[in-house]
This record gives structure tokens, C-alpha cells and sequence, in this order.
């Protein structure tokens, strides 16, 4: 990732945006440099994966993050695990508890979805990559009956999470009141660039050269939800192509699924989705 001091790297909200990752692709072409973020807390055309849509409602803030890692190509696709951990380290910075990381993109709490990110490489100006974080803020009932009212068969997506119900766990945690957009935006991103900066020498001194996740994956895997439990790897379609127990990640971010008859099943996380088995 090309050095460049938080100072220097605007950091914009935008009132509003149809897909805050476009935007942030369209000033990346442009050549901007390193750790320039937008946020915003309203975005209408969001993008989950698999094709799916992001809801957002008022109570959700959505940020995007230009990285320009300097690793070669194939280490690229480790950026999403590696931004995952950065979410962790962010959110419990806030005083969030029990958050647990969920392959391949998702942070849950409670078994409900807290946040998710995405990250998108292109080029212009150089290879740069758009780490964009979702994140359900304030309790807004809207966003609920938004995932259930798009439920279209396929196994039902997970209810959401909402950071300042964490918090409140915690009498003695500041009010997230008080905890404004832009400083858990600007948290979020300082959490990004602090491992983005630390994955890129792992990878740079030898460290990570046997894959791209060679000096994180004990520390994801480890958190793991679903970890050694039954679950449903579902296809984009909706269909579910193995249940299995979740036994193993790869340094390469594949997922070893191990069924009732002992047989192993690979996948990467651009196949399939994880849910609990039914």
C-alpha cells in the first residue's frame, strides 16, 4: 500500500449515494491516493454478494475505503479476510462485545448480522482495491421487515444486528449516542490501513509467501463462527449444495466442509454462502 498520511487522504461524507463502492471506484480511476474514504449513511442501490441487494435504512452507515496494496495479484483476494479483521478491531475498539467474524465477509453478533465487507480490486492509475464496510448503526425495525419483505425462497438470510444495542450491554460504555458516524467511520478506517499496512510486510519480508492469508489465518480461524458446527453451503441460486460440518480455512480462504459420510468439500468464498444446517 503506497504511504500516505491519514492527513493528507480526504475523508468525505457524502449526504447520500446510490453505491458509496462506485464512487469510491470512480475517484480510484482518477488516481487518488491511498486511505481516501467516503461515508455515508444513505446509499440506494447497494450491493450484497451473489447479486443480492444491501439494504439501507436510516440507523446504517455505509464506507468505502481506497487501498492501493502493493502485493502481487494473486495475494489479492486475502484483502477480505484481512479487512474483516480490521472490522473486528474497529468495532471492539468502540466497546462492542462478542463479535465474531463469519465466512467469508460478514461480522455477526448473536448470531445476527452486524456488518459486512467487500472488497473490489480494478485498475486505473495503478492496481487499487475498495474496501467498503456496511454497518448497522442505530435499531431501525424498517431494515428487518426490508430483508424479510425480499426473501425470495432461498434460505432466509440472517436478521440484523445493531452496534448500539451492543454497546448498551455495557452501563459503563460511552452512550453510542455519542459515538458519531464519522468517528466510527474514521475508527473503521484507521483499523483497515493499521492491518492492510502490517498483511503487505508480512507478504513483502517473506512471511505470508506461502499464501495470502498465511500470518492471519490462525487468528480468523480461531474466531470462527460456525466453527465445527452443521451448516448449508448454498449456492447463489438459493439451493443448498452440501451440509456439513465447517471443519477447516485454507491459506487461500477456502472452506472445507466434511459431510455424514466423511467426505471433504472445498469452496471458495466467491461459490457459496454459509448458513446453519436446518
Amino acid at each position: 500500500m503506497q504511504p500516505a498520511h491519514k492527513q493528507q487522504a480526504p475523508f468525505t461524507q457524502m449526504p447520500s449515494c446510490q453505491n458509496i463502492t462506485d464512487a469510491a471506484k470512480d475517484l480510484a480511476r482518477e488516481g487518488v491516493i491511498c486511505a481516501t474514504t467516503l461515508y455515508s449513511t444513505v446509499q440506494t442501490e447497494g450491493r450484497a454478494r451473489m447479486g443480492r441487494i444491501w439494504h439501507s435504512v436510516d440507523g446504517c452507515l455505509h464506507l468505502a475505503i481506497i487501498l492501493r496494496p502493493q502485493v502481487g495479484m494473486a495475494y489479492l483476494n486475502g484483502l477480505g479476510t484481512v479487512c474483516s479483521l480490521a472490522a473486528l478491531d474497529a468495532l471492539r475498539k468502540l466497546g462492542a462485545t462478542d463479535v465474531l467474524p463469519k465466512w467469508p465477509n460478514d461480522i455477526m453478533y448473536n448470531g445476527n448480522k452486524l456488518a459486512s465487507i467487500f472488497v473490489e480490486a480494478g485498475y486505473g492509475e495503478g492496481v487499487f482495491a475498495i474496501c467498503t464496510i456496511h454497518l448497522n448503526v442505530c435499531q431501525n425495525p424498517q431494515l428487518e421487515q426490508r430483508i424479510s419483505s425480499s426473501f425470495d425462497g432461498s434460505p432466509r438470510p440472517a436478521a440484523p444486528a445493531f452496534l448500539a444495542d451492543n454497546l448498551g450491554k455495557n452501563s459503563t460504555q460511552e452512550p453510542v449516542a455519542a459515538l458519531t458516524n464519522e468517528h466510527i467511520a474514521a475508527t473503521l478506517r484507521d483499523a483497515v490501513l493499521a492491518r492492510v499496512s502490517a498483511w503487505e510486510h508480512d507478504i513483502n519480508s517473506g512471511v505470508a509467501v506461502a499464501g495470502p492469508l498465511a500470518s492471519v489465518l490462525n487468528e480468523y480461524y480461531d474466531q470462527m463462527e460456525l466453527l465445527a458446527q452443521q451448516v448449508d453451503a448454498v449456492l447463489p441460486d438459493g439451493r443448498v449444495v452440501v451440509t456439513g460440518m465447517l471443519a477447516g480455512m485454507d491459506i487461500w480462504g477456502r472452506i472445507t466442509l466434511l459431510d455424514a459420510d466423511g467426505r471433504e468439500h472445498e469452496f471458495a468464498p466467491e461459490q457459496v454462502s454459509l448458513r446453519p444446517a436446518r
